[in-house]
């Protein structure tokens, strides 16, 4: 068990094989690295001067981090899908 402001919330094995499942399926439709989007969702990056450091993120702040990616995915596919249907729009083409 886990205290999250002050509500106990027990974790199980199961809840972390399904984001786990989660996170390979958004890495397969990505083609991306599951390795690589797990960290980059739970752990901050800072180069300094030659030197790299990697710190874990709080809660709050890999909730940001998700919900940013989801963001990003989100305007990228809005975009996508409206410059598509002004292409299939413009006079002369079909689907």
């Amino acid at each position: 068990m886990t205290t999250v402001k002050n509500r106990n919330i027990a974790i199980s094995s199961f809840n972390f094989d399904f984001i786990h499942s989660e996170l390979y399926d958004v890495c397969e439709l990505l083609h991306g690295d599951f390795e690589s989007l797990k960290a980059g969702l739970i752990s901050r990056t800072i180069d300094i001067r030659h030197d790299v450091l990697v710190t874990d993120l709080n809660s709050r702040e890999a909730t940001t981090s998700r919900d940013a990616l989801c963001r990003a995915i989100y305007g990228r596919f809005f975009t996508w899908l409206v410059n598509r249907i002004n292409d299939v729009l413009k006079v002369g083409q079909a689907w």
